[in-house]
């Protein structure tokens, strides 16, 4: 199915695992590229680097925990470095 997002960015929280790691892998196969977020930095960038090998999409993963501002901001500031 195209849905027309090929080559567009999406930013997901919860990305490493479970129903967040699924929306991430749909969004791949359209060729989005990602910026996923998680708790737990080594699960958030194997899981990034896994789609990234699988799909062949950008996909970069973050430590962050959503409900601290500090991580928040380092987030949305990885998110510009590596994106634009």
């Amino acid at each position: 199915m195209d849905l027309g997002l090929k080559n567009k960015i999406a930013v997901i929280t919860g990305g490493s695992i479970g129903i967040g790691y699924a929306v991430a892998q749909a969004f791949a196969r359209e060729g989005v590229h990602l910026a996923l977020c998680a708790r737990g930095e080594e699960r958030v960038r194997e899981a990034a680097q896994t789609i990234s090998r699988e799909y062949g999409v950008k996909a970069v993963g973050v430590r962050a925990d959503v409900s601290k501002a500090e991580d928040i901001n380092n987030f949305v500031k990885e998110i510009e470095k590596e994106f634009g």
